[in-house]
């Protein structure tokens, strides 16, 4: 059983290589890591920054609809709510002329066809790796054999709870990343109830993924969960 799953506060470096390892797909080599559970940091190296204004808010939309082919519309109604939609679009590609202007930021994200994708050959996201386990457990959940694959499981259960080191956009209260934020938490919730009835039938030692949960995200989802 991997020591990730006492640690909230790993280094990137560490929860990079550990997605490498009990993901196969995974690539850890890309210059941009950026953190959306507990308070939003973008790390470039060794150094992070914590965008602020306009920026800020921009990534926190993209982010929160899972950075993959995001209307542009969609993003710059959330901002601009009161706006034309020609101008909110306008105010939405100076905010991105500027923020590609910072150090580090210039690839982040891409806008192509009329949508935002954050740039996956620069960038990771803890959310990303999350779901990958995520998606990777439900497999074996579905379809593993408890005394065979149980070990890669709990692998998967500790990674999933080392990156999730707070609440998915903490302190951003757009609806986007509220709602993001409850669907998560619902989805963390029932992976690992269904997980711990699953590893009951190996006899194997429990661990109290939920209880990992509640330390730094004490919510009724995981607290009802638990009970």
């Amino acid at each position: 059983m991997t020591s990730l799953q006492y640690t909230q506060l790993d280094p990137v470096a560490r929860i990079l290589e550990s997605a490498a390892a009990f993901l196969p797909a995974y690539e850890p080599e890309r210059p941009i890591f950026v953190r959306t559970f507990g308070p939003l940091t973008i790390h470039i190296g060794e150094e992070h920054l914590e965008p602020t204004g306009r920026a800020r808010a921009l990534l926190v939309e993209l982010f929160a609809r899972g950075g993959h082919a995001v209307p542009a519309a969609t993003v710059a109604g959330a901002l601009w709510p009161h706006g034309e939609t020609g101008y909110a679009l306008g105010a939405l590609n100076n905010t991105l002329y500027r923020m590609r202007r910072k150090p580090g930021m210039t690839k982040l994200v891409t806008l192509t066809d009329g949508r935002l994708t954050l740039d996956s050959r620069q960038c990771d996201i803890d959310r990303w790796i999350l779901e990958a386990a995520l998606d990777t457990a439900t497999t074996i959940l579905e379809l593993g054999d408890p005394q065979a694959d149980h070990q890669e499981l709990e692998r998967l259960l500790a990674l999933a709870v080392a990156v999730y080191r707070g609440p998915l956009l903490e302190h951003e209260q757009s609806e986007a990343a509220r709602n993001a934020r409850q669907r998560i938490r619902r989805r963390l919730a029932h992976v690992m109830t269904r997980a711990e009835h699953w590893l009951a039938r190996t006899y194997a030692a429990a661990t109290d993924w939920l209880a990992r949960l509640v330390a730094v995200d004490p919510v009724p989802e995981f607290m009802t969960a638990r009970a």
